[in-house]
């Protein structure tokens, strides 16, 4: 698999002792199978053949990012993220929100 991908970003101040980092990002990951295949078989059964799964995936898929990093000067920290997946009859979407303290 091979994902390239591009990040943009900038710092602005909220207020004098909150500084904001607002990126965004895109990429696209490209996978060399269209397909997922695993061989199984269930454990203790020995006179039973294995069995194989086969799932299709698709082969192109493009990735999103977007957030917010709040770093208030006395350690406080807040990050929200959203992050997204789009290919052929595919989409995931997800969030992040983090809170921390520096000390």
């Amino acid at each position: 698999m091979v994902t390239p991908g591009v990040e943009i970003g900038t710092r602005v101040n909220v207020a004098p002792d909150l500084p904001a980092r607002l990126f965004a990002g895109a990429g696209v990951s490209f996978l060399s199978e269209d397909s997922f295949e695993v061989s199984s078989r269930f454990a203790g059964i020995s006179e039973m053949d294995g069995f194989v799964t086969k799932m299709p995936i698709n082969d192109t898929v493009g990735h999103v990012t977007a957030g917010i990093d709040l770093q208030k000067v006395h350690g406080l920290q807040l990050k929200l993220q959203y992050q997204g997946s789009f290919a052929e009859n595919f989409q995931s979407h997800g969030g992040q929100l983090r809170f921390g303290y520096r000390f």
